[in-house]
């Protein structure tokens, strides 16, 4: 089976009160278009919304995710020594906002140790996404984060430490606390 790389960082789930938020942003893809930007908010009633960028990209989206709605949004990603910042902006008003502080772990200084000196093949997440293609997510670093500031749709969000229920994405789960994986994400082709 060949496996697509998409390289980038992934923040698999935080997990808010009101949403659980994954931002997925792959800046070498594939494909025609080199970046991909997707913000997912999962509802718990089971609504999956996918904001989305480049737009051009909703057919590469829409080969492994099934989602409710996916929205065309201009999505800005910027990284500091401390933390990442997101916007996400739709029909030119500010949607999301996150402010994310990195925080330094020991619990991830050793799983960064193992990434670094294990087998690659052996080391990651593997399974089948909701329309049944392949993934292997192989992890080259693994940041704590703290959530600084969280807003969606001008309301402020607050953090939980733990779902209730399992969200409808094939294999992939949130991650149990809040982190950012640097990553190699392979699809199935």
């Amino acid at each position: 089976m060949e496996l697509l790389p998409f390289k980038g960082h992934m923040i698999p789930g935080l997990k808010f009160k009101e949403y659980c938020v994954w931002v997925l942003n792959w800046s070498d893809t594939p494909n025609t278009f080199k970046r991909m930007t997707e913000i997912w908010i999962l509802e718990y009633d089971g609504k999956k919304v996918c904001y989305l960028s480049p737009y051009e990209s909703k057919s590469v989206f829409q080969k492994y995710h099934r989602f409710d709605e996916i929205i065309e949004a201009d999505i800005n990603i910027s990284e500091t020594n401390d933390g990442i910042t997101i916007h996400v902006n739709t029909e030119e008003k500010e949607t999301l906002l996150l402010n994310l502080k990195f925080k330094k772990s020991l619990k991830y200084y050793f799983i960064n140790f193992f990434i670094q000196h294990g087998n690659k093949n052996k080391i990651g997440e593997k399974g089948k996404t909701e329309t049944g293609a392949f993934y292997h997510n192989i992890p080259e670093k693994i940041i704590s984060i703290a959530v600084d500031k969280a807003e969606f749709n001008g309301n402020s969000m607050k953090l939980i430490n733990k779902l209730h229920l399992k969200l409808d994405l094939g294999d992939g789960q949130a991650s149990k606390d809040p982190i950012i994986n640097y990553c190699t994400h392979m699809l199935e082709k």
